[in-house]
């Protein structure tokens, strides 16, 4: 019974399936249909990683730093200098060490 999924995939899921005696169908998808299936994928590892139980944290956050690396080099963008912004925020508006959660703020 085939299984209709959709979605991007990683490179060798189609032989797990052949190792398995799976049948399977997929397509290699353009540019602008790889940006947008892998932004999709990011939000889905995402959302695993916010569920999942701290047993299965890091295979889900190694997922979501997977789309990530992907997407910035899909869009010509260099780890380091995305690590270096990271820094520069962090010098500029702090981490999460203080465990700070707003409640409410007002502008003058």
């Amino acid at each position: 019974m085939k299984r209709y999924y959709r979605k991007l995939i990683r490179d060798k899921i189609p032989e797990v399936i052949e190792k398995r005696g799976g049948t399977y169908k997929v397509k290699v998808l353009r540019d602008k249909e790889f940006a947008s299936a892998l932004r999709k994928k990011l939000v889905e590892e995402t959302r695993e990683a916010a569920k999942a139980p701290v047993h299965q944290l890091g295979e889900e956050l190694a997922d979501v730093l997977e789309c990530a690396q992907t997407l910035a080099s899909l869009y010509n963008l260099s780890w380091a200098d995305i690590t270096k912004k990271q820094k520069q925020k962090r010098t500029e508006r702090g981490a999460f060490r203080k465990r700070l959660y707003r409640i409410w703020s007002a502008d003058k």
